[in-house]
């Protein structure tokens, strides 16, 4: 299983092919919300020229090419593990805190019920709904694998074992959003 933004920068180099798409516990849509101090602007624009944290920031092009769509011309990515604490830092304008936070929408979605910092911040944007992450199989390495019979014992499980790892189900990858997110990453 890999994140959509290693397999769209990747696939091609490792030969990966996609077979299924993870649908996470609670998440009906794979989306990102820019988050901001409540003065900011509205949209993508109020971002240009400032510092975003994400977790994503390894991920450098699919943020700015997929997520945000190519609209900021100058952003710089400053990698955080903890996007609450990144959130706090924005709204009481800490010492070196980022100008903005992209985390994931359910994320926002709780932190915005927070008293301290729902007052204060604001989703300044809300990405398109993305590709989730990948069932993806080598075809270098396939060798004797039957992938079809992979994809109906993954599709096949309960809801036991997958939610002892975030994952509601196994889907049929959607293959009309992954080229969509493939064509703007590679700037079409």
């Amino acid at each position: 299983i890999v994140p959509p933004g290693f397999y769209l920068a990747y696939a091609k180099a490792l030969g990966m092919e996609p077979l299924l798409e993870v649908r996470r516990q609670g998440v009906a849509a794979e989306r990102y919300v820019l988050v901001m101090r409540k003065e900011a602007g509205d949209g993508r624009a109020a971002a240009q020229g400032k510092v975003i944290a994400t977790t994503l920031s390894a991920e450098e092009r699919f943020v700015i090419g997929v997520i945000l769509q190519d609209q900021l011309a100058e952003v710089r990515l400053k990698a955080v593990a903890d996007l609450e604490g990144a959130a706090l830092d924005v709204a009481e304008k800490a010492k070196n805190a980022p100008d903005a936070v992209l985390m994931e929408e359910g994320t926002w979605t709780a932190l915005a019920k927070d008293e301290e910092l729902g007052a204060k911040l604001k989703a300044v944007y809300r990405s398109e709904e993305l590709p989730g992450a990948l069932v993806v199989a080598f075809t270098a390495n396939l060798g004797g694998l039957d992938a079809g019979k992979l994809m109906t014992a993954l599709k096949g499980m309960k809801a036991g074992p997958l939610g002892s790892i975030r994952v509601e189900k196994f889907d049929d990858v959607n293959r009309e959003r992954l080229e969509k997110a493939e064509a703007k990453l590679h700037g079409r």
